[in-house]
Formats: structure tokens, sequence, C-alpha cells
């Protein structure tokens, strides 16, 4: 303290300020630090955290689980992945590949899709009607 006032004359006035700032600028520095280091949020709660690790590379995800299991107490592995990677089909539209049903793969289009749409469409035929009458009993209107 006495070195400090010596070399900085500025330091007994703003002492109280300059304890403000430091603390600020701690709380900053944390909290950047979380933005850019994931794993300081998970270690926090008292995870150890591995990754991110490309999932779409086997041989990685393979290592990354080898090392995770060897790892003592709770682990959260980090998979990142890309939708349809190796599919230029998929990769050009990820949405409608999202979740499939069985598709021709070198055109990419469906096989069965109007099976689903048609077995909903009898349905619909078939209960909306009794759907219908119940209400009307029900409600009375």
């Amino acid at each position: 303290y006495c070195n400090n006032t010596i070399i900085f004359p500025f330091y007994v006035p703003c002492s109280y300020i300059g304890k403000k700032i430091i603390r600020i600028t701690r709380k900053i520095k944390y909290g950047i630090k979380q933005l850019f280091i994931p794993n300081m949020f998970f270690e926090d709660l008292g995870f150890r955290y591995l990754g991110p690790i490309d999932g779409n590379n086997i041989e990685k995800v393979q290592n990354i689980l080898e090392i995770a299991k060897k790892v003592k107490g709770p682990v959260l592995v980090h998979i990142v992945t890309k939708k349809g990677k190796g599919y230029k089909i998929a990769e050009e539209n990820p949405d409608k590949f999202h979740s499939t049903s069985s598709f021709d793969i070198e055109t990419g289009k469906c096989k069965n899709c109007l099976i689903p749409y048609l077995i909903f469409l009898v349905i619909l035929i078939i209960f909306l009607p009794i759907y219908g009458t119940l209400f009307k009993l029900l409600f009375k209107y």
C-alpha cells in the first residue's frame, strides 16, 4: 500500500473507486472468459467438459468417448455435426432431410410419401363426421 501511494500519488484519493473498478473489471473478465471458453460454465456445475468435437469424424468421436470413459465423475461431451454431411442433396436442403422416411438415394425423392397422407386423409374422412355429430350432441348448438 505504501509503495503504491509513493509511486502513484492518485492511489490514496481513488482507492475506494479503484477497488470498485478492479472488482467490476474482474467480473467483466470472468464473463468474457465464459463466453469464449464454454467449459467454465460446465465445470462450475461439477462436470468435466470435453469438446466441441466434429461429430462427422467417427475416429474423433470414438477417441473422445474413450477419454470420457476414463474420467472419474460426470462428463459432458460436446459433439457438433453437420446435417447430411457427405450427401450433397441433404447438405443443400437440410430442412427437407431433418426427419425422413425412405427415399431414393440418387434423387433424394421420397419413395412412399403419399401413404402417410392417404392414411391421414382416410381417418379424417371417416372420423370427422362422427366427431361433428358428437360435438353437436354434447354442446347442443
